[in-house]
């Protein structure tokens, strides 16, 4: 709608070069002329409206406030003037009121207004009607007047149509192209916080917004609302961080599931969600979405959250056409955050589901029972103590506990052997970060917990398995897993020896540091051993005090 304003009052700056263009013309007959006072003051008077307007049209605030009515106002004086000079001694014959002509198209253009434009022909035919009496004219001079503005008025009567029907059809365009937009954004990715960003952006520049935000419904907390995106034209703007379903317009249109748009025509401002808000004008829709529930094909319709829209605070109240756009992108974002939700939910069951696979994989042999687990605490301490953020704390997490899901290929008789391994065999057993890979690619993880699956047995120098990595080319997650997987071996019984004493097992950890292991990730290992985590992760193999003392 601001676009559509905009436009508006770049037509009023042309429109009064072109009045400027006429006044000049008139100056010009009147200097030559030599006209009396009368008319040198009334073009003084249409001057000084013309200074007036430009100044009033060359703000978009102040063009939405006043501008607009008084250049209207301006045009609507013009067209009378031009007829009253017409009239005038001086220049009777000159048909001067023929200005009127395109002072009436210039109207149609800018107001798209056809009650407007009636009422301004109507008003200059009888003006001209009141001006013969006054002034003598003769019959057939006010009829080809009137006419002349009749029809003009009839002309631009029908440009108004069409100009209006074009409007119409291009604000269709831009919305359907808005949608089409929303549609590409919910189809070309999968990130759910940048898909509703970007529609989101979408609904408050096509609607004339000032701002926006999407509160979607806590999964944990149901009866809490959570700001997920925002945006604002102009980059400030403020926002409800939570709300209490039913509080405030969005979580009353949670509740209700209804769409309500709130206008207060004083300008004094509303209150939206808690905030005291200068505008006039808010739209919120709910997201929603159906669920289905086993066999039943029908469902029932869940409110995921709520779509809200500030209005500009000199700009126009909303209407049913910002509405109806606004459920359709409302619609639009209730499937991408249903569909990212059951995907979600479908990810949690899978690695729930594998990791007890991993469990019971472990359990098969009381030696490396717990191992994956161990390693997993390991690993999340010494990332802790290295300042890793919460996203990829989670990756560690993940990769760990499934670190080894691929020895479920390799044999039993491999696996258990109570001895050291041959060469065969432990060919086979460098298989399972390749067999864990494949098993967990086709879950769409996150690649850094595909690559701790696949590549925890690499080492700095090159020498590891599979892929032969070394050096920047292994993460620094990475580099922690294959120090805490190093560790845990080394830190617990196995078939073919007991537990190394922490002395040996630091030892071997030094002897190793910038060749197979991370100096740095070594030496945070080293910090960490006297922590009660620590402690209580190895409490079955070590002995009390033992760890202290090294």
């Amino acid at each position: 709608m601001n676009g559509l304003v905009e436009k508006q009052r770049l037509a009023e700056i042309r429109n009064l070069k072109v009045r400027w263009l006429m006044l000049c013309g008139f100056a010009i007959l009147c200097y030559f002329g030599k006209v009396g006072s009368n008319e040198w003051a009334l073009l003084a008077g249409m001057g000084f409206l013309g200074v007036v307007s430009e100044v009033s049209v060359r703000d978009l605030r102040r063009y939405e406030a006043i501008g607009s009515k008084l250049a209207s106002a301006v045009r609507g004086l013009d067209c009378l003037f031009w007829v009253a000079i017409a009239v005038s001694p001086s220049f009777r014959g000159d048909r001067l009121w023929l200005a009127t002509v395109p002072l009436l198209i210039i109207e149609a253009n800018t107001r798209r207004s056809a009650l407007r434009l009636v009422i301004l022909a109507t008003i200059v035919v009888a003006t001209a009607g009141v001006l013969e009496t006054l002034h003598a004219m003769s019959l057939k001079e006010v009829a080809v007047m009137s006419g002349a503005v009749a029809i003009t008025g009839v002309v631009a009567y029908l440009v108004v149509g069409m100009s209006t029907r074009e409007d119409e059809l291009q604000q269709h365009d831009r919305r359907f192209g808005a949608m089409i937009a929303s549609t590409s954004a919910l189809a070309g990715s999968r990130d759910l916080h940048s898909m509703l960003n970007q529609i989101l952006r979408l609904a408050v520049e096509e609607v004339g917004g000032d701002s926006g935000y999407v509160m979607l419904a806590d999964e944990d907390h149901p009866e809490l609302l959570r700001t997920e995106v925002a945006f604002g034209t102009d980059g400030k703007f403020e926002m409800p961080e939570n709300l209490g379903i039913g509080d405030g317009l969005s979580g009353y249109v949670v509740k209700t599931s209804q769409p309500i748009a709130l206008r207060n025509q004083d300008r004094r401002g509303i209150e939206c969600d808690g905030i005291q808000l200068g505008v006039r004008s808010a739209i919120s829709v709910p997201l929603c979405s159906r669920v289905l529930i086993g066999t039943d094909e029908s469902g029932h319709e869940q409110t995921l959250g709520a779509l809200t829209v500030i209005g500009d605070p000199t700009g126009p109240t909303f209407g049913p056409d910002e509405m109806e756009l606004l459920c359709s992108m409302g619609s639009l974002m209730a499937v991408a955050v249903s569909n990212a939700r059951m995907e979600g939910r479908q990810r949690t069951t899978f690695l729930r589901t594998l990791e007890s696979l991993a469990t019971a994989l472990e359990a098969r042999d009381e030696y490396t029972r717990g191992h994956s687990q161990r390693v997993c605490e390991v690993s999340l301490m010494i990332a802790e103590h290295l300042g890793f953020g919460p996203d990829a704390m989670e990756e560690l997490r993940v990769g760990t506990v499934l670190h080894d899901i691929g020895k479920i290929g390799v044999p039993d008789q491999v696996l258990n052997k109570p001895g050291r391994l041959t060469d065969e065999e432990f060919a086979i057993m460098k298989t399972h970060p390749v067999i864990g890979y494949d098993i967990c690619k086709p879950l769409m993880l996150a690649d850094g917990v595909l690559m701790i699956i696949r590549n925890h047995h690499e080492k700095l120098d090159g020498s590891g398995y599979p892929d032969h990595l070394k050096g920047g080319e292994l993460p620094l997650s990475l580099r922690i897993v294959c120090v805490a997987d190093a560790f845990d071996a080394m830190s617990s019984r196995r078939p073919y020896r007991g537990v190394m004493p922490i002395e040996d097992v630091l030892a071997e950890l030094s002897k190793c540091a910038g060749i197979q292991f991370d100096p740095v990730v070594v030496e945070s290992l080293r910090e960490l051993l006297a922590s009660e985590r620590m402690q209580e992760c190895y409490r079955r193999y070590w002995r009390p005090g033992l760890p202290e003392a090294a």
